[in-house]
């Protein structure tokens, strides 16, 4: 603090400030245990002198409130001046000249009358935390579409009461949890007796223990060596000074809520003001753990281009013959902010012909390093949650089939109960989302990663591969006659293999087969694929699309037992099958355009049909009287 006469009875006081923060940029941008570390660096220097001030400013009650509030202070060094004027109108000093004149003119509106010297104080100290506040957020700089997301996540830390407040962050793996999450710790934490940002807490917790990961979380808040041997409370005297202390916690990556238990408590162990910030790839371990839960969405098309461009030419400018080939890599990223660096990265300095290249392998494999982040949300799921996102990645998220359905066709049994709560868990871990028409679809990205895991389980070998997505690996199949009972599910495009010949018994090696999918848009392709006709289906199929059947029937020894949905659309079907079928699973049954179809079987023990589509079968002339009899159609056309 600067002072010097301005008359007999008044004296002016400056405050030096210095914008040399505690770490440096680079610092800031790594994910630390603690607010930065403040031993070495100062953020405030003051220097003082003038006739009467160790006598009557209040200087040592400043320094005190200073570092009550976790602002170092040291002496006379200064980049911006804050004038503060003592015993004094401000007018007396209304045209002062030089360095110190110019930050008078800035700052001027700081000029003002406290009646009390304890209310001067308090507005100095808030001043300084709203400058060093402001120079938390440089960090920002090169971080695309981010402010919406930390001004919401402000917003719900600030609402309510004064108590303690915890807001969860949610959402997909390379979503950019973290990065909003340290935003935020670095604007907010000048504000905070204590600051602590405890990273991966899933992966150090594996690591050390999650009483290694207390103690470091209770050291860094109380800036002393805590020794803590149980995950039940805290010793006395930390909750004591804990109490009093308003802190600033962001526990990243949990992924179990015994965790949160084990290292925040209710909550209540802190000081009013106090808040809590927990990302999470689950939704579930921030249930009834916080008090609002933000889900974080994807980058919208501008944006992701914007951070692509920042990381593939290290700027924002993009070289035209890139253009095109910058909307493909950005179209296949859909918005993840991770795959969009990690492309980035990959792809900067490279030819064209190296990022045409990249685009073609993407098509079939992800970026080890995406996998890798997103395999981890797979990892935490039990074996019966696994196979029904393994399912859902290989055939399902395509078809937009509502929940309902869903639920019924992965039951592994009647009284299998399961699908509900595994549905529920991989919804929760972002690895699935349902529409507000309650269609279940999944990212892109994440299906992938759902190949790869299939691929890695098969070592590789086509022959043994539980799922079949991948146009190759079918062809080569099916012309091969290589079907195994490993194969679950196999959905292609019929201009794959419209131009094979497949055998009568091309699936009775696939007699676990589950979930088929011959799908076309041209009512032409794949009608030559059975020049012998077909022998065998099996009989554990539940799902069964396939367009421009090109048989006058489904095969004598067919089994509909297991049917839930039945999609024969623009087939060359005269009848569905011969005799009597037990249809109490049967939902669907599509015939759309089956232009030679000229009956119906009888349908009467389909008691729980809801769809029947018989539209543009022109040679069916009339109907099994057993379809008026069944109460639970919703839809015959």
């Amino acid at each position: 603090m600067w002072c010097s006469s301005c008359d007999q009875e008044a004296e002016r006081v400056l405050l030096s400030v210095s914008l040399i923060l505690c770490v440096a940029a680079t610092e800031i941008s790594e994910p630390s245990l603690s607010r930065p570390p403040r031993s070495k660096k100062y953020e405030v220097f003051v220097s003082f002198r003038g006739k009467g001030i160790r006598g009557s400013f209040p200087i040592s009650g400043m320094i005190k409130v200073f570092s009550v509030n976790q602002i170092l202070a040291f002496v006379d060094y200064g980049q911006v001046v804050i004038p503060v004027f003592y015993r004094i109108d401000p007018s007396h000093v209304s045209h002062p000249k030089g360095t110190y004149g110019n930050a008078f003119k800035e700052t001027a509106h700081l000029s003002t009358h406290f009646r009390k010297d304890d209310e001067l104080v308090d507005e100095i100290v808030n001043c300084m935390s709203m400058k060093l506040n402001a120079m938390y957020t440089s960090n920002s700089k090169g971080l695309i579409g981010i402010e919406k997301p930390i001004a919401h996540i402000k917003s719900l830390l600030r609402k309510g009461s004064n108590e303690a407040r915890a807001v969860g962050i949610w959402g997909m793996g390379g979503i950019g949890k973290t990065t909003i999450a340290e935003e935020v710790f670095y604007r907010l934490c000048a504000e905070f007796h204590g600051c602590c940002f405890l990273a991966n807490v899933r992966e150090e917790s594996r690591k050390h223990g999650i009483i290694y990961l207390k103690e470091k979380l209770y050291s860094t808040l109380l800036e002393e060596d805590l020794k803590i041997d149980t995950t039940n409370g805290l010793p006395s005297y930390v909750k004591k000074k804990l109490g009093s202390m308003k802190v600033l916690i962001v526990l990243d990556d949990v992924n179990d809520s015994d965790q949160l238990k084990i290292l925040v408590g209710a909550h209540d162990w802190f000081g009013s003001g106090s808040k809590i910030i927990i990302t999470s790839r689950d939704k579930q371990v921030l249930r009834n753990e916080v008090d609002h839960i933000y889900k974080v969405g994807v980058l919208d098309f501008d944006d992701a281009l914007k951070l692509f461009k920042m990381n593939a030419f290290k700027q924002n400018h993009l070289e035209i013959e890139y253009y095109e080939l910058s909307k493909r890599i950005v179209n296949y990223a859909k918005g993840i902010p991770l795959v969009l660096k990690v492309l980035g990265h990959l792809l900067c300095g490279k030819d064209k012909e190296l990022w045409e290249s990249q685009l073609y392998k993407l098509k079939r494999l992800s970026s080890k390093k995406i996998y890798d982040v997103m395999k981890l949300s797979y990892d935490d799921l039990d074996c019966k949650e696994k196979k029904i996102f393994l399912d859902l990645a290989c055939f399902f998220s395509e078809l937009f089939l509502e929940v309902d359905y869903i639920k019924i066709l992965l039951k592994d049994s009647k009284s299998d109960n399961s699908i509900v709560v595994g549905l529920e868990r991989l919804k929760d871990k972002s690895l699935i989302n349902v529409s507000e028409d309650n269609i279940v679809y999944m990212h892109d990205i994440i299906q992938k990663m759902g190949w790869e895991i299939v691929r890695q389980e098969s070592n590789e070998n086509s022959g043994s591969l539980s799922r079949l997505w991948d146009s190759d690996d079918i062809y080569k199949i099916l012309k091969n006659n290589k079907g195994t009972e490993a194969i679950r599910s196999i959905r292609t495009h019929l201009s794959v293999i419209k131009k094979l010949k497949l055998s009568p018994d091309i699936f009775v090696r696939m007699s676990k087969l589950q979930f088929m999918d011959f799908h076309s848009e041209n009512e032409f392709d794949g009608l030559d694929i059975l020049p012998e006709g077909l022998e065998y289906l099996p009989t554990e199929l539940r799902y069964l699309r396939w367009m421009n059947y090109p048989l006058k029937s489904l095969p004598d020894s067919f089994s509909a037992e297991n049917l839930v949905i039945l999609d024969l659309s623009y087939s060359r079907l005269e009848t569905l099958w011969h005799g009597e079928q037990n249809l109490e699973n049967l939902k669907q049954v599509i015939l759309y355009g089956s232009k030679f179809l000229k009956e119906l079987p009888d349908f009467s023990t389909a008691i729980n049909l809801e769809v029947l589509d018989i539209r543009f079968c022109s040679q069916l002339t009339s109907v099994n009287a057993s379809i008026f009899l069944l109460n639970k159609v919703k839809k015959l056309a």
